[in-house]
């Protein structure tokens, strides 16, 4: 007995064909989602990897800013106004021990925008230009996409029994409020200082603010 085998017809052959394109549709769908995500998590990554690091160089440098009272040492402290680049600030800093002697020790510094880069530029302070008549400029950029810098820096208020060291200039700066500014002339630091930096991460602007107190400032926080 002949057994007869079923021959597909052309609807079943279509059917077939209409179905395995569905199918390749929808798995080439899902993997360019897939893909898509992945590659957004990895740019998500990389930004909460260099916000860990400006975050991780700025309390390398911040709180290491020199105190006013040394007079062994270069003391600068204040912010100044750029129509290109905005605000910045200078001010002068430990830089520990590095492998270049020129770049170790106390630096002068200044943070500024540059090209829509947040850039931290050092070379060495002016009572070492004697030894380094020619100082190399070190510029690092901390952060890129940066839209806009700006600094507070907060004077606390003054009491009676306040640990604060006298100088000339206190009664003229306005105790317990966040200053925008900070001239060359007041000579002395703040408690505490706030960096705030516009930033562009996957397309969306972000505010990010850093506040690092400064150890050798002589205004004192009494509570």
């Amino acid at each position: 007995m002949k057994i007869k085998k079923k021959q597909m017809t052309l609807i079943e052959v279509l059917i077939a064909s209409i179905l395995t394109m569905v199918i390749l549709t929808s798995l080439s769908f899902f993997y360019a989602q897939v893909t898509g995500m992945n590659k957004m998590s990895e740019k998500l990554q990389k930004e909460q990897f260099k916000l860990a690091y400006l975050e991780k160089r700025l309390s390398t440098v911040i709180p290491k800013i020199i105190s006013p009272t040394d007079p062994n040492k270069d003391f600068y402290f204040f912010t100044s106004d750029v129509l290109s680049s905005g605000t910045s600030l200078v001010f002068t800093y430990d830089n520990g021990v590095q492998l270049s002697k020129e770049h170790s020790n106390h630096l002068l510094g200044r943070l500024f925008l540059e090209d829509n880069n947040l850039v931290l530029a050092s070379f060495a302070s002016p009572k070492r230009w004697e030894r380094y008549p020619n100082p190399t400029l070190l510029k690092e950029v901390l952060m890129e996409n940066v839209q806009s810098l700006n600094f507070e820096f907060y004077v606390p208020p003054k009491k009676e029994k306040s640990a604060v060291v006298p100088h000339p200039l206190s009664d003229l700066i306005e105790g317990n409020r966040w200053h925008k500014s900070w001239p060359q002339h007041y000579q002395q630091l703040p408690a505490i200082i706030k960096i705030q930096i516009k930033i562009v991460i996957a397309g969306k602007e972000e505010t990010m603010t850093f506040a690092f107190a400064l150890p050798k400032s002589n205004m004192v926080i009494v509570l």
